[in-house]
């Protein structure tokens, strides 16, 4: 055994130990900042929060059984080892600009194997199981009637145990087109023989089980009415759901803390206001996703006292240790986590009136100096979080539970009280059981980009049993622990006992950015061309879309260039010699049709397309369905002359057009169906695409699918998502490409067609835009070799109604049971 050590510019150089008794000494002399440095690590390695892990002792930890997903699709079963040369966290040296690969040590029924960490998709630590409680006709209603006939609501009819007559099943009725669709849920209402002219009141009451088996790892609500919901509630607890109309959107709550193994209910009083077109019955929608583990725990959980929202999305619940407008430390998960304010996005508060304040002890030399206190209240009720609250924009304060907005800089935390000092006037104490939010920092969009080239190789998203999540550097894997460094800490470490999966969430951008990095042409920029109505450009740093485009964008290492009219049609700009990809991020179906001569804004796309660039339309409804033109000092919108669409062979169908190859909508029909949209698996573009994608719950729910009935031979229709139900009807191809002649002798060049139902979906919490713009990017620059032999169609388009195999493409791929330790 030999204890090695090496400070290269201090003098220090190495220090031989072994069990022989031989001491071999190499020193230069001594630099005075050598001892300075020493001590500096020596207090490093005994404070709160060490800068090394200690080592792992994986022999002394049995294999656990794991699963395994590759992002090539395959499944393995097996037990986890541990993470190859994991033994120490070391820190990154100064100027070092790459984590080497790791690779994770498992056995699998043909052996043991090293998995690189680079083609992991997920780690399964324990299997989860999906419970849906929806909305359907089986719900149970009490009409209590409208204006001057309407009756009494009964006492305690949402207490689980009441027991009042007159209850009856509720019933569906027509689509209307200001309803938000929930997926797997239905809309209903009350039985009536006539719609009312005035206000109108409906009880709803739906009793479910949870199986007692298992355990609620979490549950979230999705809920909307027609119009509003005066009161709900879970298992007789109030849930504070806005009483204002909810007509056209949905709120989303974290309902984990308010269920229970076996009999639960949901109740809701639901009233519509009067109204002259006599649509105005009452009515609900909503759903319930529970996550189950198998294993039953022996407590139920515990409501947290605060539940901290992260600028990446990551989740944190705990107590508070200590706040100051430097760092904020929250004691999670039985240990104390140090969070840079500037990565919070709002703190949710639970406290309430009985405190108690703990004493966490400390280690190191700050244990000679006392214990730090931490606040907890002694007894927490349940709770229902909103994941649906609004920031105050560009500012930071605080929520009261009054509604009432304090505006200042979050300076500490003292007696139970967090202290606040507003622009104006001395710093003044808000007490904690009276605070429903903190919103610490101004939300700088830059910070939405998160990972850095250097960790590239080995960022992970932890997910947690109750509900916590955090992403960062992978640092060591054991049978017992994992250990990850994020932004906005220092390294966690996490049982694996509480620990659901380990999702490799950066992988599918490591393995693009390698093949577009190739593929680029060296005396081009690396930048991608984005067009789309000006006043989009203008909300670039709060709309979603454009977000999300850029971050993926940056996780390629390139940059979006947005271009305004006058850059679009300027000589030369507007090439795919200067921008390999053109993507349309238009949100109002318009295209700047004119602005010097007319046409030059359609004549520079086309242009763009005959010389051999790929043209990628991620934007809402019909592309270019209308056209911009210039009139004085704004733009006024005509309907543009010439069809764009139709030079590049995209054929939309709209509800107003029959097409036996795609059924349209508005509003995806009232009967509860699970719409998904489904991966064409023998595409040739397929690869590293997710199986199935949930319709996303946005307010513009309109389908415009796309045919190949405009394209023209030797141009190729390439399928690659269809939106179908799970009953295996096929509404239609949502994704497609279109493979176009080679141009002057250079390499074919695409179109692609993206719904935006799907390009604004998400796939565990992973926006589809991550996925999709990475892939359009390798197909244009060739890294996906897709022959003219080799373009397959797995399902048949010509009929509306074509059944497909569920196992196969209907259904989401079923989630594995593990293995049995």
């Amino acid at each position: 055994m030999a204890l090695r050590f090496q400070i290269a510019d201090c003098g220090l150089r190495i220090l031989d130990l072994n069990y022989r008794g031989h001491r071999n000494v190499s020193l230069f002399r001594p630099h005075p900042s050598s001892f300075i440095l020493l001590l500096f690590v020596l207090a490093a390695c005994l404070s709160d929060g060490p800068a090394w892990a200690r080592p792992d002792l994986t022999r002394r930890v049995p294999p656990r059984p794991i699963a395994i997903e590759m992002l090539d699709g395959e499944f393995h079963e097996g037990s986890l080892l541990g993470l190859e040369d994991s033994q120490w966290i070391r820190p990154v040296a100064i100027g070092q600009t790459e984590r080497p690969p790791k690779a994770i040590q498992v056995n699998l029924s043909r052996g043991p194997a090293a998995i690189p960490t680079t083609e992991l998709w997920r780690v399964f630590v324990q299997p989860v199981e999906q419970l849906v409680v929806r909305s359907d006709p089986t719900v149970t209603v009490l009409y209590l009637g409208w204006g001057a006939n309407q009756q009494a609501e009964p006492t305690d009819w949402y207490q689980p145990e009441a027991q009042i007559a007159g209850w009856e099943p509720a019933a569906l009725q027509s689509s209307y087109y200001g309803w938000r669709y929930i997926p797997q849920a239905c809309w209903i209402w009350a039985k009536r023989a006539s719609r009312p002219r005035d206000d109108d009141t409906v009880l709803f009451r739906h009793e479910f089980f949870i199986p007692t088996t298992a355990t609620l790892v979490s549950a979230h609500l999705d809920i909307s009415a027609d119009n509003c919901i005066e009161s709900f509630f879970v298992n007789g607890v109030p849930v504070r759901i806005p009483i204002q109309s909810l007509l056209g959107k949905i709120s989303r709550w974290d309902v984990t803390y308010l269920l229970r193994p076996g009999r639960n209910l949901v109740a809701a009083r639901v009233s519509n206001a009067p109204s002259s077109e006599q649509l105005n019955s009452a009515g609900l929608c909503y759903r319930i996703v529970c996550d189950l583990a198998p294993e039953v725990a022996e407590m139920p959980p515990i409501a947290p006292s605060v539940r901290v929202m992260l600028t990446n999305g990551d989740c944190l619940s705990g107590n508070f240790v200590h706040v100051s407008s430097q760092q904020w430390v929250i004691l999670s998960n039985g240990q104390k986590v140090e969070v840079d304010p500037d990565w919070i996005d709002l703190a949710l508060v639970n406290y309430r009136e009985s405190f108690s304040t703990a004493h966490l002890p400390r280690s190191g030399i700050r244990s000679l100096f006392g214990k730090r206190p931490v606040v907890a209240s002694t007894a927490q009720p349940p709770v229902a979080w909103s994941e649906d609250v609004e920031r105050v924009a560009d500012s930071f304060g605080l929520r009261a539970r009054n509604g009432e907005w304090l505006e200042g800089r979050i300076e500490g935390l003292q007696a139970n009280r967090i202290q606040i000092k507003p622009r104006y006037g001395e710093t003044f104490g808000v007490a904690l059981d009276r605070i429903a939010y903190l919103q610490p920092n101004r939300l700088d969009s830059e910070t939405q980009f998160l990972f850095r080239p250097a960790d590239f190789p080995a960022i992970v998203r932890v997910r947690l049993r109750n509900g916590d999540q955090v992403t960062g550097a992978l640092e060591s894997l054991t049978p017992a622990t994992i250990v990850i460094t994020p932004h906005f800490s220092k390294p966690i470490r996490f049982g694996l006992d509480d620990v659901l999966n380990i999702d490799f969430v950066m992988n599918t951008a490591v393995r693009y950015r390698e093949r577009i990095a190739r593929a680029w042409p060296a005396q081009v920029p690396r930048s991608v061309a984005v067009i789309g109505e000006a006043d989009s450009a203008l909300g670039a740093s709060r709309d979603t879309t454009i977000q999300a485009t850029r971050r993926a964008l940056l996780n390629l290492g390139l940059e979006m260039q947005w271009l305004d009219p006058y850059q679009m049609i300027e000589p030369g700009n507007l090439s795919p010699d200067r921008y390999p990809v053109l993507i349309n991020l238009d949100q109002n179906e318009r295209l700047y049709y004119t602005m010097r001569s007319s046409g030059d804004g359609f004549g520079a796309i086309k242009r763009y397309v005959e010389q051999g660039g790929t043209f990628a339309h991620f934007a809402r409804g019909v592309p270019f369905a209308h056209g911009s033109v210039p009139d004085r000092s704004r733009w006024k919108v005509t309907r543009p002359p010439t069809d764009l669409n139709a030079v590049l062979m995209m054929d939309i169908v709209t509800p107003d057009r029959r097409s036996p190859d795609a059924r349209p909508f508005q509003l995806p029909p009232n009967q509860g169906q699970h719409m998904l949209f489904v991966l064409n698996r023998r595409s040739p573009l397929a690869e590293g695409l997710p199986a199935a994608v949930e319709i996303p719950m946005i307010a513009d729910m309109r389908f415009r699918p796309i045919t190949d009935d405009r394209v023209t031979t030797p141009s190729r229709f390439i399928p690659i998502y269809y939106l179908v139900d799970q009953a295996g009807i096929n509404y239609g191809v949502a994704m497609a490409a279109i493979r176009y002649p080679q141009a002057g002798g250079g390499r074919p060049h695409y179109g692609f067609y993206v719904s935006h139902l799907l390009y604004q979906a998400s796939v565990e919490g992973i926006p589809m835009l991550e996925y999709l713009i990475p892939k359009v990017l390798d197909v244009a620059l060739g890294g996906t070799n897709v022959a003219v032999s080799n373009l397959a169609n797995d399902i048949n388009t010509r009929s509306a109604q074509v059944r497909v195999e569920p196992n196969e493409t209907s259904s989401p791929p079923a989630r594995k049971i593990l293995p049995s330790p």
